[in-house]
């Protein structure tokens, strides 16, 4: 079965490189059309954390993250199609440069994803200090790949209207591709970054100012007219090549250098002939699956009905659902297959200048979006603490609450591309009592950086999810388990290290076999200090290591790991795909009290190629993990804290 474009309008803000504008692109397109009333759909292509959160921010729902590095190509169809379903039109944000990636193919570059996806592309490009040169630059990318659809421009950073004008029609002479905004250098510094990105929204009490600020600077100078009828033009998605006629088309009065140009992009088209085979083949398995959609469509139906159905008796008082839930979770999780966070400054995005930093809150409105199938396991303890962390209206937070949670029962998963996939994310069947299993995670301004999935996996394999903050809490409620991800713990240092009674309770729980999961800025809490400008934090203690801070990263990119030792969370010899940022380094590590279980195959880690510091059953490491990507990683926590629950 065909799925028409129409039923899926969506576009991909590319650029040609990092840093170029195109997260503020981005997060001022969405603001703008949600603020016309428009449902967006926010996608972040890459592992980032920071421009995910502000652009769930701006479109006032979760935005989550596609990756062909962390996600087989089957996950990030899967992920795409059922978080935009039953809304007006999905935007996703590329990373770096449109045709970048880890090898000579780009295979993990924004191009292949809207290749993937079938999405048209609208590049953003800085106008700084050019002008018809990039009719060049843009004609290039528009001929390196023929199946990426490039269907519009974005002008970045014009310095007045003279400049705009020769930008403009160069590039739609040229290239014949329309100009379909352009975006003046900003005077004002909305967006402060933090060394490779933006500051995260929960730094800064501004954060709806600075959305507001460039939504209107989005409906001044962006044609948002055309850029949602670029969405809506996009192809089916059921694998066969269905892309919108006019391509070719160029103005006319281009004579000898137009039809010169067209027979070279026709050489070219002839050299990757062996390549389009490779993708027709690819295609034609997609159009086989796409063939059963509908099938599998009524069958996920079936599946829902069957899950409410568990769902209510488990509400009567069937009392036997955790002890079943314990008996599955002890034959064992499946292999798994598949950031120290840096110091604080602030650049102008336009100078790269250093500027001051704003006074910051603990919590913020972006860092309690939630994902949607999590939300609605917690949503009055979630609402609670949000409203009273949070300087906007509680009224206003609940209603985005249920805004989120509408949402969220309007999914109907349409498509699943792979047959496993549907038993591996939603696990009707092992649902236990939810009062039964409760797994903390710690979310503040401290430590904010989760996939939504991986929140999700948590929620749907069983587990209550409860949200603390050693930023506020003083005690730790009930738990059976605690997931900490990452963020910045060295700019609250002050605060975590002068909480002693949460960190006192807290290595007291993991001394008594208590299960916790720690990524990046997790790993460094639960260590004995940080160290930052010569001066030293104590921070939980449960990990016999310190931590320095650099001003370059001592780990950055995607992470290939092999599990060489035995752990409560990873079978020995699977390999785990994730990623790393951090400017911390282990400066020492008591090798006598906590064992490395982790090779790094690819990336940095904590020591000599090794990572996944391990003390009884808490397990931390420098890499991040997405749940789609580890399918056994939620599964191994749930049962680890069903294990302590029931011992």
């Amino acid at each position: 079965m065909q799925l028409a474009g129409t039923e899926f309008p969506r576009l991909i803000i590319a650029a040609l490189r990092g840093g170029s504008g195109k997260t503020i692109l981005s997060i001022g397109v969405i603001a703008a059309l949600h603020k016309r009333g428009q449902s967006v759909a926010a996608f972040k292509k890459g592992p980032d954390y920071i421009d995910a959160g502000w652009l769930a921010l701006a479109a006032g729902r979760p935005c989550y993250n596609l990756d062909s590095f962390l996600l087989s190509p089957s996950d990030n169809l899967h992920s795409f199609l059922s978080h935009s379903t039953d809304n007006d039109i999905s935007i996703i944000e590329g990373n770096r440069g449109l045709y970048d990636g880890i090898d000579l193919a780009g295979s993990t570059s924004t191009a292949e994803l809207a290749k993937l996806i079938k999405c048209p592309v609208v590049l953003g490009v800085d106008c700084t200090k050019i002008t018809r040169t990039m009719a060049a630059v843009v004609a290039g990318c528009s001929q390196f790949d023929p199946d990426v659809m490039i269907r519009g421009v974005i002008l970045n950073r014009v310095a007045n209207a003279r400049h705009e004008k020769k930008l403009r029609d160069s590039i739609e002479h040229y290239c014949g591709m329309p100009v379909i905004g352009a975006v003046p250098k900003l005077d004002e510094q909305h967006f402060p970054e933090r060394h490779l990105g933006l500051v995260p929204t929960p730094e800064h009490d501004w954060a709806n100012h600075s959305i507001g600020a460039i939504a209107k600077i989005a409906e001044q100078h962006i044609d948002l007219e055309a850029l949602i009828a670029i969405a809506r033009d996009a192809p089916g998605l059921d694998g066969r090549d269905q892309r919108t006629e006019g391509r070719g088309q160029r103005p006319e009065g281009r004579g000898q250098r137009s039809e010169d140009r067209g027979q070279r992009t026709e050489d070219r088209g002839q050299k990757t002939e062996v390549r389009g085979q490779k993708t027709e083949d690819r295609g034609q398995k997609t159009e086989d699956r796409g063939q059963n959609t509908e099938y599998r469509r009524q069958r996920s139906e079936d599946r829902r009905q069957r899950t409410d159905d568990r769902l209510q008796t488990s509400e009567a008082g069937n009392k036997s659902a955790a002890s079943d839930k314990l008996r599955r979770a002890k034959v064992g999780m499946r292999p798994a297959t598949g950031s120290g966070e840096p110091k604080s400054e602030i650049k102008d995005l336009n100078t790269g200048n250093e500027v001051s930093r704003p006074a910051t809150t603990d919590l913020s409105q972006a860092s309690s979006i939630e994902s949607p199938a999590s939300s609605n396991q917690h949503r009055a303890t979630s609402i609670e603490h949000r409203a009273s962390s949070s300087q906007q209206p509680a009224s206003s937070i609940e209603h985005r609450a249920s805004s989120i949670e509408h949402r969220a029962s309007s999914i109907q998963h349409p498509v699943s591309s792979i047959q496993h996939r549907a038993s591996s994310i939603q696990h009707p069947e092992t649902r236990i009592e939810k009062s039964a299993l409760r797994i903390g995670v710690i979310k503040d301004s401290a430590f904010q950086f989760y996939y939504p999935e991986n929140i999700d996996a948590l929620g749907k394999d069983g587990a209550e999810i409860v949200y603390v903050s050693p930023l506020k809490d003083r005690q730790l409620p009930r738990l059976h388990g605690l997931y900490i991800g990452g963020g910045f713990p060295e700019t609250h240092a002050e605060q975590l290290a002068a909480n002693a009674d949460f960190n006192s309770q807290l290595k007291a729980l993991a001394e008594d076999g208590f299960p916790i999961y720690a990524e990046c800025g997790g790993l460094m809490y639960l260590g004995e200090q940080l160290v930052l400008e010569n001066k030293s934090y104590p921070m939980v203690g449960i990990l016999p290591v310190t931590f320095d801070f650099f001003k370059r990263p001592q780990g950055h990119g995607y992470t290939i790991i092999k599990v060489e030792g035995q752990n409560p969370y990873y079978d020995v010899g699977s390999e785990i795909k994730g990623h790393e940022f951090h400017y911390s380094r282990v400066s020492q590590r008591d090798s006598q009290k906590s064992e490395l279980v982790f090779r790094m195959q690819r990336g940095a880690g904590i020591e000599k190629d090794r990572d996944g510091i391990l003390y009884k059953n808490v397990l931390a490491t420098y890499t991040h993990v997405h749940a789609l990507g580890t399918p056994g990683w939620a599964p191994a926590l749930v049962r680890n804290a069903l294990n302590f629950q029931t011992r």
